[in-house]
């Protein structure tokens, strides 16, 4: 049986100008002691700055990410790009988390027990990003100046999120129980996506893909009716409708499927 390690950080402090905190994966910490794992380097604005001068730290890290434990006891809001690029092991937030957390991961299981900031699961590859609270805009989004959102791995976020999520998703799940902001799945190219409600502009310029929407929703007039369904399955669930379907983008030549819930 493999052994798995916890290293559990205690944030100090949260300074105004925020920390950029990349250090703080499974794939750095591995095979470190606390001793080590404090010394590794985290930005304080543009100052390099030691992770042990803003968290305690206790515990060692397995031998590999995928034998490694992270558990953060306490709100980091101000602390961003937690777990990017992990590709294994557990990252567990038991507060708030900044910006572009779990962005480029493509392994293992990050979860937030609170709310997250904008751009978490950014460029997404693969791996579980589960966010207990609410998300900020551009979840699960492409890179400012690129053209591919996530493309793997599954993002679930129990409560609202905010613009553009799914913006440029080229494949994955992206799952959310509450309401999105506008556009959602904008430019969106394969992956599905499923929410309880959007405001405006679900889908606008998809090509591909899936979006099931659970209530009631402004369809835009460039998606064109395609029949109806009894349910639909997605996202490893079997959701109850009606659904009316319809497909589109058209102006964009689009092929992608959009179910909305009826009644």
């Amino acid at each position: 049986m493999l052994t798995v390690r916890k290293v559990v950080l205690r944030p100090i402090d949260q300074p105004a100008v925020g920390l950029e905190a990349e250090s703080i994966c499974p794939d750095i910490f591995a095979g470190k002691a606390s001793d080590r794992i404090s010394e590794l380097p985290i930005w304080r604005g543009n100052r390099k700055v030691a992770l042990g001068d803003h968290f305690e730290v206790e515990g060692r890290a397995g031998s590999i990410a995928g034998r490694t434990r992270i558990v953060i006891e306490g709100d980091v809001a101000r602390t961003k790009r937690l777990g990017q690029g992990m590709t294994g092991g557990e990252l567990v937030v038991r507060g708030t988390a900044g910006m572009h957390t779990g962005s480029s991961m493509s392994g293992g299981r990050l979860e937030v027990e609170g709310d997250c900031g904008d751009w978490a699961g950014m460029a997404m590859k693969g791996g579980e990003l589960v966010i207990q609270g609410s998300a900020g805009h551009h979840l699960g989004a492409a890179p400012p100046g690129d053209w591919t959102g996530m493309t793997g791995g599954r993002i679930e976020v129990a409560g609202d999120c905010g613009v553009e999520a799914g913006a440029w998703m080229a494949g994955g799940t992206l799952i959310v129980r509450g309401t999105t902001g506008f556009f959602l799945g904008v430019h969106m190219q394969k992956g599905e996506i499923v929410a309880r409600a959007c405001p405006r502009r679900v889908g606008g310029e998809m090509r591909g893909g899936l979006i099931v929407i659970l209530g009631p929703v402004h369809v835009l007039p460039s998606f064109v009716p395609d029949g109806a369904v009894d349910d639909v399955d997605i996202a490893g669930e079997r959701l109850s409708g009606p659904f009316a379907r319809y497909s589109g983008d058209v102006t964009e030549k689009g092929k992608g499927t959009l179910f909305v819930r009826e009644g």
